[in-house]
């Protein structure tokens, strides 16, 4: 089976991006992103919106692209739809770490935001590639 390109399907779908270059604001962004870029983005796709942070690494010198975070949000949705412990198998964390339960959470609240944002076509941008 031929995957579609995360690209094309975005550009189909017509889903625009809002971009904010913004300040790492809390400690575990400052810890995490230290050399990197916070930016606030705002998708929108059929009359719904997204807002979300998205977190570049210094080598990125330009702004995310609506298929740029439409890939990291739809890795995370899929990655909350898994069990807390099938989770942390899967990324070495060690299911007894707070840290790792927090990023399970958010990973999970995506899944259903990305749900909502996307509606029937969330599989076919989660299964495109990027």
């Amino acid at each position: 089976m031929e995957h579609k390109q995360l690209t094309d399907v975005v550009m189909a779908l017509d889903v625009t991006i809002e971009c904010e270059k913004r300040r790492l604001l809390t400690d575990d962004e400052r810890t995490d992103w230290k050399d990197g870029t916070a930016w606030t983005v705002r998708l929108k796709y059929q009359g719904r919106s997204l807002t979300t942070s998205f977190y570049q690494g210094s080598a990125h010198k330009v702004a995310p692209t609506a298929a740029d975070v439409l890939a990291c949000l739809a890795s995370d949705a899929r990655s909350g739809e898994e069990s807390f412990e099938d989770f942390c198998d899967s990324f070495g964390y060690d299911a007894d770490s707070r840290k790792a339960h927090k990023t399970w959470k958010a990973c999970a609240r995506m899944t259903k935001q990305l749900h909502q944002f996307l509606g029937d076509k969330f599989d076919e941008v989660a299964d495109a590639e990027h």
